[in-house]
């Protein structure tokens, strides 16, 4: 088939969906079924009806024959990204560290293109991520960049003399060395502060809460693959552990317990109009308070162009 999304992380989530949907088809199967799937991406001519829904769509390049070109090329059980998909997702997903150069047809059959293709390996969890940015901040030497982390590690300093809150923001085309000049500011600072990390994926704009729930789910150590139960477990015993006062327990297990778990809807609370968003945003801050008094907090917001609106405000 050729689906078509507007988000590059919800085309590589729904891949590895389709293949492990067919790796558990193919266990009650007497024979294995399984699929080879290309995601390229381009530009569409769409049309829609009077309410809006789409009704047709008409690629305006060659990102279909790319894709089906990448899933020819692919193994059985193999999922393959262009280069312009693969940049998006990088950060999020694993891939081979040698791409692949494959010769595709374009202009209907009538010229040769070269592209890189990548094989996807599987989702990162957020212990990878933050392996990652300590491997790439040791093994790059930052040159001409000792003014900038003075002013990161000075912000810092203010911060911890005056007890307040400071925010600094990083600037910088994609790739020029933003995620390390603030990993070797931090390394520098000594004692080492309480650090929570959270990286924002190209597409993740969409998930609401989906950089505060990492934000959560990194100061209470709960892993990415725990169960509900896990997590729930790690929650409370976190807020038990930080937050003295047993209201104040209450309100921050109350606000955070649906960003780290599936929780059942609370009708009497909807009911009571109870504003969801305020509810998490006072969980939230109540925990932040707490970590903050036991020594200085920082919190680092990475890609923050595609952080979710809850999440920024």
């Amino acid at each position: 088939g050729k689906p078509t999304v507007n988000d590059p992380l919800a085309a590589m989530r729904t891949s590895l969906d389709i293949i492990e949907a067919l790796n558990g088809l193919s266990a009650d199967m007497l024979r294995r079924v399984s699929a080879s799937i290309g995601v390229s991406r381009g530009v569409m001519s769409t049309e829609r009806d009077a309410g809006g829904r789409l009704k047709d769509y008409q690629p305006t390049d060659e990102v279909q024959s790319i894709a089906e070109r990448l899933a020819e090329s692919a193994q059985s059980g193999e999922v393959w990204a262009a280069g312009a998909v693969y940049r998006h997702v990088r950060r999020i997903y694993r891939f081979d560290e040698e791409p692949r150069v494959i010769e595709a047809t374009t202009d209907g059959g009538e010229a040769s293109l070269s592209l890189r293709a990548y094989r996807l390996l599987g989702r990162r969890t957020r212990e990878d991520r933050a392996a990652e940015v300590k491997a790439s901040a040791s093994a790059i030497q930052l040159i001409g960049r000792s003014q900038e982390i003075a002013a990161i590690v000075q912000a810092f300093g203010d911060a911890k003399a005056t007890g307040s809150n400071t925010y600094v923001g990083v600037e910088g085309d994609l790739g020029v060395g933003k995620t390390a000049l603030v990993a070797a500011a931090i390394d520098s600072i000594d004692p080492k502060p309480t650090v929570l990390r959270s990286e924002c994926g190209f597409g993740t704009s969409d998930v609401p809460f989906a950089a505060t729930a990492e934000i959560i789910r990194e100061a209470c150590g709960i892993r990415d693959d725990a169960t509900s139960d896990d997590a729930r477990a790690k929650l409370r015993s976190t807020v038990e552990e930080l937050v003295s006062k047993e209201h104040l327990r209450q309100a921050a297990f109350a606000g955070l317990e649906p960003l780290v778990c599936k929780v059942e809807r609370d009708r009497d609370r909807e009911a009571a109009g109870e504003d969801r968003f305020r509810v998490i945003m006072r969980g939230v801050e109540i925990l932040s308070r707490a970590l903050a008094e036991r020594g200085p907090l920082v919190m680092w917001i990475d890609a923050m162009q595609w952080i979710d609106l809850p999440s920024l405000e």
